[in-house]
């Protein structure tokens, strides 16, 4: 987001001008082929800057919290939500309260980026993904160069880590 300050040493108040990315398109020929993503939250905002005492005080009123328990959280539920979207069964996530701060509680997924940086390479390599299921407080980790890596069936309820060196 290219931003500009003009400003003097005077007391005047800064200039900003800022340019909004939803306005680009407009710049563009008729001909131009424009589109654009929706990522969730999770993915795409999930900031760690609130401490545990604030994060606590913004839970008890409904707000986010951006502390260290909802970006974990929102690690986890970011890999389920790639999961899901390749057809593997999860359990509807539940609200959970960790250490005075509710979180999102998912199955706990962290997937090497090797595994598939999209998602239709994730999908590739989830060739029945209908016989792949995670249960609720299962952890699932994949590291490692996974870029050989199936996934054809798994029923966890437990922990598995898979390592690939």
């Amino acid at each position: 987001l290219p931003r500009l300050y003009l400003g003097s040493t005077s007391a005047l108040p800064r200039l900003y001008l800022g340019c909004v990315m939803q306005d680009y398109p407009k710049s563009l020929p008729p001909s131009a082929r424009v589109g654009f993503s929706v990522i969730s939250n999770t993915t795409a905002f999930s900031p760690v800057k609130t401490n545990l005492a604030d994060a606590r005080a913004k839970s008890a009123k409904g707000e986010p919290t951006y502390s260290a328990a909802s970006g974990e959280a929102d690690v986890y539920a970011s890999a389920c939500e790639v999961l899901a979207a390749s057809g593997v069964r999860l359990p509807p996530p539940v609200h959970a309260i960790r250490d005075g701060v509710g979180v999102v509680d998912t199955p706990r997924v962290v997937i090497d980026p090797s595994f598939g940086p999209t998602l239709a390479a994730v999908r590739d390599k989830l060739p029945t993904p209908h016989a792949v299921s995670l249960a609720q407080g299962s952890t699932l980790v994949l590291e490692g160069d996974l870029t050989r890596v199936r996934l054809q069936a798994l029923s966890l309820d437990g922990a598995l880590v898979v390592r690939v060196v």
